[in-house]
């Protein structure tokens, strides 16, 4: 009788936490592809932390951004739709009020008040949303200016009230423009854009993503908390073993080096390491000593049986970023989501991010998430890692735009006809034709990598040609399997607020474009720039190994 009891008891436990509604935790590095993550085979890096994560739940092999760049990626991952649905007046100037004409997919898609983001559904639907990081979609607000620190002084008490002050100022911002219900612990751009303080302080923002963990766990409410860390993305992340990190964007904090990782141990480890991997290592030291300290203290709470973790990156990196390429699109993705994911399963399974936005809306009662968002539902992979949910991934940047079915991808390029008019005008020196003219080093590195990159419409079979070395577009032998990936990417850009015509513009042809390329690989080779070599060494495509 005693043992029936006890039995029936454990039953009532086990169905009332089944009944609770699952709380989510999101972690966001940033520029990091999965082969830095031991997980994923290579093991170059240590990541203790990301690998028992990877042992506990669920790790994508076939996983994808929807864009190779800060902004866009995050648009999708916080809304659930691709970048060129962003209805921001930013957006809108950028891309034109021509619906005719293709938009530009780059820096210009940020979330403001009219946005329906994740954490404004989720706030809808009685849940706490929370971020804790760095932000990058959208400067603040022009009516209410930040205070300006540049001239001040860490030793001063009001630069240290006002630095307090901005960061009020900054949370409440994005909590409106957002819809968070609590935020702590900002970057609102990239990190080097925060004034006085040490350029990366990742421990500052696992601090803020544990002190909401705490707000929320007063309350019974389900909850989704934001972790986005500032690594690996540059400026050199080693910098921070001799930085002052009390210091922060929020001001002094006196236990912040109790959210750090051993950075003295650290130290001693990279000693003999060159610039770029000091960078790569120590970055990726401090993201999995943070997802460590948010596991453990959701175990802490009496959380962790009824929250998942969810570890990914906002995109991959150089020479990809900036450009539709495997390399700048790949990401990891790895799930723990109790009474759903097996111990140590891996999947095959083709998801993209907005998959994992549409998946925790529709877990968490959302309405209607096939018309407000672009992703599916990815809970069937997590019970069965042979199911699929998605045949294509499909992919923003520039004026191009791509599509994957796995084995193979289609990109094309398409202008508006501004550009070409001011190309053929004589009006650019340089084209890296993804994000149009005269854009940044980022795109000038696939240009040097990839030798189809100039050419509108590119196909690739990833079985002969892993690193997109050889497009194969004219090759009759595929002609099959590229029509079958053309009318999926005319299906999704037909949906799309801005055309992208299938027809491939004459100007392409011209000895103007022809030109423009030639220069632009000949004068633009960013390889040389110091922050090229303190942060990656050496950028070598492909791989010698």
């Amino acid at each position: 009788m005693k043992k029936l009891l006890v039995a029936s008891v454990m039953l009532a436990c086990a169905t009332a936490q089944a009944e609770k509604p699952m709380n989510f935790v999101v972690i966001i590095a940033d520029d990091m592809p999965p082969e830095y993550i031991g997980a994923y085979g290579v093991g170059k890096y240590p990541t203790p932390n990301i690998d028992k994560l990877a042992r506990d739940g669920e790790r994508f092999t076939t996983s994808f951004s929807i864009s190779p760049m800060c902004t866009p990626a995050r648009f999708a991952i916080m809304t659930g739709r691709y970048p060129c649905r962003c209805t921001a007046p930013l957006f809108k100037k950028d891309a034109g009020t021509d619906p005719s004409q293709p938009a530009m997919i780059a820096w210009n898609t940020p979330i403001d008040s009219q946005e329906l983001t994740l954490a404004k559904q989720l706030t809808a639907q009685g849940y706490n949303t929370g971020i804790a990081g760095k932000w990058h979609l959208a400067t603040h607000a022009d009516e209410a200016p930040l205070p300006d620190l540049k001239d001040g002084s860490l030793e001063c008490p009001d630069t240290l009230k006002q630095m307090e002050l901005r960061q009020q100022m900054i949370q409440k911002f994005i909590c409106e423009s957002g819809g968070f219900t609590c935020a702590r612990s900002l970057f609102i751009e990239n990190c080097d854009e925060e004034p006085l303080v040490a350029n990366h302080n990742i421990p500052y923002i696992t601090r803020g993503a544990i002190e909401i963990l705490h707000t929320f766990a007063k309350e019974e409410k389900p909850f989704l908390l934001i972790t986005t860390p500032t690594g690996i993305h540059g400026p050199w992340l080693a910098d921070v073993l001799d930085k002052d990190l009390h210091y922060t964007p929020g001001g002094y904090i006196e236990d912040i080096y109790d959210y750090a990782p051993n950075y003295a141990a650290l130290r001693k480890t990279i000693e003999t390491f060159s610039s770029g991997e000091k960078h790569k290592h120590v970055g990726m030291v401090e993201i999995d000593y943070q997802l460590g300290r948010i596991r453990a203290e959701l175990e802490k709470l009496g959380l962790a049986d009824n929250t998942a973790v969810i570890f990914t990156s906002d995109h991959g990196v150089e020479p990809g970023k900036c450009s539709v390429y495997d390399r700048g699109m790949r990401v990891p993705f790895i799930v723990y989501w109790p009474r759903l994911t097996a111990p140590g399963t891996v999947t095959d399974s083709m998801v993209q991010h907005v998959d994992l936005t549409a998946s925790i809306a529709a877990t968490a009662g959302v309405p209607d998430i096939g018309k407000t968002m672009d992703g599916v539902d990815l809970r069937p992979v997590l019970t069965d890692p042979s199911a699929t949910v998605r045949k294509f991934a499909y992919f923003e940047c520039g004026y191009s735009r791509g599509i994957t079915d796995g084995r193979y991808k289609l990109i094309s390029t398409r202008l508006p006809d501004s550009i070409i008019t001011k190309a053929l005008n004589g009006e650019y020196k340089w084209m890296t034709v993804g994000m149009g003219p005269g854009s940044g080093a980022h795109a000038a590195f696939s240009q040097l990598a990839y030798p189809d990159y100039y050419a509108p419409d590119q196909f690739y079979d990833f079985k002969r040609d892993p690193y997109e070395q050889d497009s194969v577009f004219a090759n009759p032998e595929y002609a099959s399997a590229q029509a079958k990936l053309r009318t999926a990417l005319t299906q999704i850009t037909d949906s799309m607020p801005y055309a992208f015509p299938e027809e491939v513009q004459p100007f392409f042809a011209t000895t103007t474009y022809k030109k423009l390329s030639e220069r632009t690989r000949r004068e633009n080779d960013p390889t040389t720039k110091d922050w090229v070599k303190r942060d990656h060494d050496q950028i070598i495509w492909p791989p010698n190994n």
